[in-house]
């Protein structure tokens, strides 16, 4: 049983995005159950821009319909830097139950490409992209070192696979072996694994039903994987965390899990030190009244989204609490989701991935006193700068204004008050400029030479 104690929750460095000035980036969307191209029940990839009106509806990046009738339970959604969406299909025919997991790229006009050689995964669930390109995705099902699943659904253990789209190759991450984990009561850490998350040279992994030495009638875990060689570690199995539906990470470390343990606790978003006792190294991070948490995501702006599929009531024919797209903002845990979608196109939305819709570039984040007097850190190919401080002083960190810039830079002085942190998004196009930063007194200025 759940002993949840409202005093246990902790106020993070969320940004307060002004609806002003939205942010540079888009949500990409799945949803398992969307109508946005059938008059039945299929999957379907979305597209939200912030700053549009909540009511708006999304942009359809694919959908079941002619030009793509593969997609039938679209569950992760993922984009890697080069710009490549993938989606993850549990595959289940909708009329014969048989299932057909599989690992599909979203192309242009709304097509898809289908990645997996058919015979490798069995259950599909989350994805994620690696810095160099490559996906890695979750198979609840999968048991490629037979250690005790097979094909047809039954117990057993998952798996993550690396898919190499352009080389047209899929090879097994791990299947949970490889571990030091001395809870780890079953040859496989990985009972159950749904979401994930690339951070680096490693995957944070959210096993629903873990595989741990305890008491509890359920318990979920976060694991780390590291991409080099498969090794698992234990991130946390937090007494409070039960069902753990998704997983991801923010600039400082700090692990966000999403909760959705059903009738026995409220659905719940929180925040793990990694640095702290496994058992014990949870916080409520927001609480707010969500029907279904399926995922959370994270910005270039550590700003954190959340999907909810809502909750439908059976009997009655409807939703009780609507599907919708969140942004956590600072504010008490009970209160701080923001909507940013609650268009009527959103039946099921599971996966949640986040793009930059601005040019690429270089993000520099470092506390002020790291930059002294004199001249650094020198950027080049710069012709846009958007900074980030810490203001007002009522919120712990802001995203407060975008400066553009048609040519060279500066210079371009920031002022004091900006507590004690900052972050600069440096992103460059032609014609080619070299930008440094210094501190002047109790002002940053960035300018061009």
């Amino acid at each position: 049983m759940r002993l949840l104690l409202l005093t246990s929750f902790v106020v993070l460095a969320l940004p307060a995005v002004s609806s002003a000035q939205p942010l540079p980036v888009r949500l990409l969307v799945s949803d398992a159950d969307s109508h946005a191209r059938s008059a039945v029940s299929a999957g379907a990839v979305f597209g939200i821009e912030l700053g549009r009106s909540p009511t708006a509806d999304p942009d359809v990046l694919a959908a079941a319909d002619q030009s793509a009738p593969e997609l039938e339970f679209v569950s992760g959604v993922a984009r890697s830097n080069e710009g490549v969406i993938v989606v993850t299909d549990l595959g289940v025919d909708r009329m014969s139950g048989l299932r057909d997991g599989q690992v599909r790229q979203v192309l242009g006009l709304g097509t898809t490409r289908r990645l997996d050689d058919g015979a490798t995964f069995v259950d599909p669930f989350g994805v994620c992209a690696l810095p160099d390109g490559r996906f890695v995705v979750s198979d609840r099902d999968a048991d490629p070192s037979g250690l005790g699943n097979d094909r047809e659904g039954r117990a057993g253990h998952g798996a993550l696979f690396i898919v190499d789209h352009v080389a047209d190759r899929t090879t097994l991450l791990s299947d949970g072996s490889d571990h030091a984990i001395a809870e780890i009561t079953g040859p496989s850490a990985f009972q159950d694994p749904l979401g994930i998350w690339c951070e680096g040279d490693s995957v944070l992994v959210a096993d629903f039903w873990a595989d741990l030495d305890t008491t509890d009638t359920q318990v979920g875990a976060i694991y780390r994987v590291r991409v080099s060689d498969g090794f698992v570690s234990l991130v946390t199995w937090d007494s409070e965390i039960i069902a753990p539906l998704d997983v991801a990470s923010m600039s400082d470390g700090t692990v966000l899990v999403a909760d959705t343990p059903g009738g026995v606790a409220p659905p719940i978003v929180f925040a793990v030190d990694p640095t702290g006792e496994p058992r014990s190294n949870a916080s409520v991070l927001s609480w707010n009244q969500y029907g279904t948490i399926e995922g959370v995501a994270v910005g270039p702006f550590d700003e954190v989204y959340i999907v909810d599929s809502g909750l439908y009531n059976e009997t009655e024919m409807r939703f009780e609490i609507d599907p919708g797209i969140y942004r956590l903002d600072p504010a008490p845990p009970d209160r701080n989701a923001v909507v940013v979608s609650s268009s009527l196109e959103l039946v099921t939305p599971v996966g949640l991935a986040v793009e930059t819709t601005d040019p690429p570039g270089l993000i520099v984040s470092a506390p002020l006193d790291a930059l002294p007097g004199g001249d650094r850190p020198t950027i080049h190919d710069v012709t846009r700068a958007s900074f980030a401080p810490s203001c007002p002083p009522t919120a712990p960190f802001s995203f407060c204004a975008v400066q553009a810039y048609a040519g060279p830079l500066g210079p371009l002085r920031i002022p004091e008050p900006m507590g004690d942190g900052a972050l600069f998004l440096f992103q460059h196009s032609d014609p080619v400029d070299t930008m440094t930063v210094r501190r002047d007194g109790a002002d940053l200025v960035f300018e061009s030479r």
